[in-house]
């Protein structure tokens, strides 16, 4: 879920992959939260339109809160 083409990585966006994400990147596991930003930081590798849909996303707000 987290490498793959561009392709791959629009149809899980498609699909909402980040709303899932959303809901487990707080989880207490450190592994979860390792591989949900992992995820992210690969949507942000992607193509441009694939950044501006993270970036428009509840999510990206809370992972940068996450980093800090």
């Amino acid at each position: 879920m987290c490498t793959g083409s561009a392709q791959q990585t629009q149809k899980m966006l498609d699909k909402g992959i980040l709303d899932m994400v959303y809901l487990l990147i707080d989880s207490e596991n450190e592994e979860i939260v390792y591989n949900c930003f992992f995820l992210l930081a690969n949507v942000a590798a992607g193509s441009l339109d694939q950044v501006k849909t993270l970036e428009s996303h509840v999510i990206f707000y809370k992972a940068l809160n996450g980093l800090v």
